[in-house]
């Protein structure tokens, strides 16, 4: 990546493509257990609250996907730069829907 977003910050550690590792599982499992308490608490350890939970997930993912894409153009990444960040071939991004709408903005924190 080139531009006025190419920076040197020791602090940023990511890898080019998806990792799967114990970070991300435990992010998963918290996201997972408390999404279930929210909604179905009398459920929790029930495989379909589980499966819920997952599902409602990866939902929300999908909305919020061209929203961070359109970022990630906004910012000088290239097509390819976010297919191999999304572990995606570059030609999947079109196919799996990623169109950014350019209105767009991340939602603010009212906490």
């Amino acid at each position: 990546m080139t531009g006025p977003w190419d920076m040197h910050d020791p602090r940023r550690r990511y890898s080019s493509t998806p990792v799967v590792d114990e970070y991300s599982e435990t992010v998963l499992r918290d996201a997972i257990h408390s999404l279930t308490l929210l909604r179905s608490p009398m459920w929790e350890g029930d495989a379909g609250a589980a499966l819920h939970a997952i599902g409602s997930l990866l939902a929300q993912t999908l909305v919020l996907l061209p929203g961070v894409t359109q970022l990630a153009r906004d910012q000088e990444y290239s097509w390819v730069e976010i297919a191999d960040l999304l572990g995606l071939d570059p030609s999947e991004l079109a196919v799996n829907g990623v169109h950014v709408p350019v209105s767009w903005r991340a939602p603010l924190d009212t906490d």
